[in-house]
Parts: C-alpha cells; sequence; structure tokens
C-alpha cells in the first residue's frame, strides 16, 4: 500500500520559549528535540555542581537565568523553523 502523508503539527515559538525560561530546556523537550533539552538541563546543572563554593549564590543565579534565556530564544528560534 500506500502510505499516508505524516501531519506536521505545528508547534507555538511563545510556548516553547516559556516553558524554557521556568525548566531551562524544556521547550526543546515540547518540541520533541529531547536530548537538546537535556543537554541544555544538564549544561546548567553541570554549572551548578561544578562552580558551586566559587561563585556567589547571586553569580550563579545570573548563570542560571542566563543559561534560561539562551535555551528560551533557542526553543523559540527552533519552533519558528520547523513550523516553516
Amino acid at each position: 500500500g500506500t502510505q499516508r502523508p505524516r501531519i506536521l503539527r505545528r508547534k507555538n515559538p511563545m510556548v516553547a520559549a516559556f516553558l524554557s525560561l521556568i525548566i531551562t530546556g524544556a521547550g526543546q523537550i515540547y518540541l520533541g528535540k529531547i536530548a537538546r533539552g537535556v543537554v541544555y538541563l544538564g549544561v546548567v546543572l553541570l554549572i551548578s555542581i561544578t562552580l558551586e563554593g566559587i561563585l556567589t549564590f547571586e553569580e550563579m543565579m545570573l548563570l542560571g537565568i542566563a543559561t534560561s534565556i539562551i535555551s528560551a530564544w533557542d526553543a523559540y528560534s527552533l519552533a519558528k523553523e520547523m513550523n516553516e
């Protein structure tokens, strides 16, 4: 037989970005890019484990926020690209 065409579901870029702001990497997971999302989350965990005791709490928070913003931007861009 004939194969049915695969229907691609559009993903909302704003939802992807918001999820990554709440939990780093969650936007990528929402988009089906699980490994990519786990890498983002792993980076945050690695930073916090590796630099604990070296950086102040405020510096750690800034690094975490920066990583979340980068993850959100990546998720937003990826969703836009996937929808094209």
